[in-house]
């Protein structure tokens, strides 16, 4: 298999948290196992309640293997500029915004306000851009969402790529600067006996310099990853695999303060 830079590990530290640094040792062995050669470490609202986001830096700080990012906790003005400040204090690179577990969705105006805060920072975003909203996803058309949500001069990272919503996510981005990048952790494996599978093998081929690809773990097993990308490393794509494997996401971070 190709190098990986997955874009998407969700890290579940144990409750005793002088055990966190054996069990991200294990963690790395079993990403390096599949391929990986680098890994964005997540942090979400409410999965480490045990642990504060400032813990979850410190931890990393030894563990050069993974990129930790900073998890937007709120939406309030205030909030935000305090988060960000307090973010970059930490070395976070990137930001993760999740309106579900903020409690609301795409359509939200502050998301916007998050997302020009985060970018007049020197940092890049993570959106999640699964559709749920006001009808619960039905009828919404992310792309118009995204287009009044996402700041011109934002670096973001389209997270799971609008899942269902993937090619129509993917052709409004191809319209748009190279601050965007469309990354398809979950949405490649969850979607991979649908005819989704191969418009994922189309948009590699097409937009290979904007594809990130990423676990999602441990939310999809690593090896049921590593084998939906094994997949994908047919012939005449190998140059374009490299890109959404490892380089795109490479250069982006080299892209930011």
């Amino acid at each position: 298999m190709q190098n990986v830079f997955d874009s998407n590990v969700h890290p579940l530290f144990p409750q005793d948290l002088e055990a966190s640094s054996d069990y991200l040792d294990e963690l790395e062995v079993s990403l390096r196992k599949i391929g990986t050669f680098r890994a964005l470490a997540v942090s979400l609202p409410g999965l480490n309640r045990h642990v504060s986001q400032e813990q979850f830096f410190e931890i990393f700080s030894t563990k050069h293997f993974f990129e930790p990012v900073w998890a937007l906790s709120s939406l309030t003005e205030k909030d935000v500029a305090a988060e960000v400040a307090r973010a970059i204090d930490f070395g976070s690179r990137l930001m993760k915004i999740h309106p579900r577990l903020l409690d609301t969705n795409l359509e939200d105006e502050r998301i916007r306000m998050a997302l020009l805060a985060i970018a007049e920072s020197g940092m890049g975003s993570l959106l999640c851009t699964y559709p749920y909203g006001k009808s619960n996803g039905k009828n919404l058309h992310l792309p118009s969402i995204l287009e009044a949500t996402i700041p011109a001069e934002s670096r973001v990272v389209l997270m799971h790529g609008g899942a269902t919503q993937l090619l129509d996510v993917a052709e409004w981005a191809r319209t748009k600067s190279d601050n965007l990048l469309i990354d398809l952790s979950w949405t490649i494996v969850s979607l991979h006996n649908s005819s989704v599978k191969f418009d994922i093998e189309s948009l590699v081929r097409r937009f290979e310099e904007r594809i990130v690809v990423g676990s999602d773990y441990p939310y999809i097993a690593l090896g049921q990853f590593a084998k939906v990308l094994a997949g994908l490393e047919g012939p005449g794509l190998e140059l374009s695999v490299k890109k959404a494997f490892g380089d795109n996401l490479n250069r982006f971070l080299l892209g930011l303060n």
